[in-house]
C-alpha cells in the first residue's frame, strides 16, 4: 500500500476526512479484505505509537480528541500501557551459569535448574501474553466485522428508500402525462365540434364566428412549456374560448381574473358554467385583440350561497403568433 493511502486511512482514524472521503473509505472497508486489515494495522500502530510517546504532536493532540474517547480505543491504550510496563520490569538478560568445580554434579545440576527458573517464568509469561494478544485480536477483528455488516444494513435501507422514492416520482409523472394527454384530446374534441359547428352555420347561409379554444386544467404552478396549452393568433379567429376544469361541485358560481404578460389584470365580463358528472367546466371568451404574445395565469374564485368567495384554482396558458 502506497504512502497516500496510508496517510488517507490515518485521517480516516483520526476523523479528519469529509463525507465524500469517509464514504469512500466505509465502502472500500465492506469490499476490500487487504484494505480493512491494512486499516487495523495502521490503528494497532498509532495505539503504540501513542502510549510508547512515538506519534507527532498534532496527531497525538487528534488522539486523543477521537480514538481516546471511545471504549475501544481506551481498551486498546490501557492493553499496551499494560505490556509496556510488563516489558520495562524484564530482566535484560539472564545470567551464564558457573558451576564450581569443588560441587558435585547433583549440586551442579541443582544451580543449573536454579539459573533456568526466570527463563522458564519468562517463557510463560509470553505464552500468556501472545495468548491474551490472540483473544484481544479476534474479539478486535469480530467487532470490525460487525461495524461493516452495520454499515451493509444502513446502505440496503438507504438504496430501498431511494428506489421507493424513485417509484413514487416516477408515477407522479405518469399521472401528469395522463392528465396532459386527456386535456389534449379534450382540446381536439372542441376543436372538431368547432368545424363541425363552422360547416353547419356555413351551409344554412347564416353568420359564422370562428374561435379558438383552449381546455384548461387546474395547477398550482405552471408546468413545463411542452405541456402549457398555447392559442395561435390568427386574423380570421377573433375570438378566444377558455375551458376551465373545476373537481369541486359545491360552487353554482364563479368568477375569474386574467392575468396579461404585462403585469395587467382584466376581469371577462360573463361566464358559463356547465354543470357534468364528475366535473364543472365554466366558459369564458375574449377577443383576441386584446390578447399580446406571451404567458397569461387565469384565477378561478367559488362564490357560495351567501355570496362569499373563495380562491380555488391557477390555470395557465400561453399566446403565441400564427405562421404567416
Amino acid at each position: 500500500m502506497n504512502t497516500a493511502d496510508e496517510q488517507l486511512i490515518r485521517r480516516y482514524l483520526l476523523r479528519q476526512l469529509d463525507d465524500h472521503e469517509q464514504q469512500q473509505i466505509e465502502e472500500r472497508l465492506m469490499t476490500d479484505d487487504d484494505f480493512f486489515a491494512h486499516v487495523l494495522l495502521i490503528e494497532d500502530e498509532m495505539v503504540e505509537g501513542y502510549v510508547w510517546d512515538e506519534l507527532p504532536s498534532t496527531e497525538r493532540a487528534r488522539f486523543e480528541q477521537t480514538l481516546l474517547l471511545t471504549p475501544e480505543g481506551q481498551q486498546q491504550v490501557t492493553f499496551n500501557a499494560t505490556l509496556k510496563q510488563y516489558i520495562a520490569k524484564q530482566p535484560k538478560a539472564i545470567p551464564a551459569i558457573k558451576p564450581s568445580e569443588s560441587k558435585s554434579w547433583w549440586a551442579t545440576f541443582a544451580a543449573f535448574w536454579q539459573s533456568q527458573k526466570p527463563l522458564a517464568a519468562l517463557s510463560m509469561a509470553t505464552v500468556a501474553l501472545l495468548l491474551a494478544v490472540t483473544i484481544w485480536l479476534a474479539w478486535r477483528v469480530g467487532r470490525l466485522h460487525a461495524q461493516v455488516a452495520s454499515l451493509q444494513t444502513a446502505a440496503e435501507a438507504q438504496k430501498l428508500q431511494l428506489e421507493k422514492q424513485l417509484d413514487e416520482a416516477q408515477n407522479a409523472a405518469a399521472q401528469l402525462r395522463k392528465e396532459a394527454q386527456t386535456a389534449q384530446d379534450e382540446n381536439t374534441r372542441l376543436q372538431q365540434q368547432l368545424a363541425e359547428t363552422h360547416g353547419e352555420v356555413k351551409k344554412n347561409d347564416a353568420p359564422a364566428v370562428s374561435l379558438l379554444a383552449l381546455v384548461l386544467m387546474p395547477g398550482s404552478v405552471r408546468s413545463s412549456d411542452d405541456k402549457v396549452p398555447e392559442a395561435k393568433l390568427s386574423p380570421d379567429k377573433p375570438l378566444l374560448q377558455l375551458t376551465l376544469r373545476v373537481p369541486e361541485e359545491e360552487f353554482r358560481k364563479f368568477a375569474a381574473t386574467i392575468t396579461l404578460p404585462n403585469g395587467t389584470i382584466i376581469k371577462p365580463a360573463s361566464l358559463k358554467t356547465i354543470k357534468k358528472a364528475s366535473e364543472t367546466q365554466v366558459l369564458l371568451q375574449l377577443p383576441t385583440t386584446r390578447l399580446a404574445v406571451g404567458e397569461y395565469v387565469v384565477n378561478l374564485t367559488g362564490i357560495a350561497a351567501d355570496s362569499t368567495s373563495e380562491p380555488l384554482h391557477k390555470y395557465f396558458f400561453r399566446v403565441s403568433q400564427a405562421p404567416r
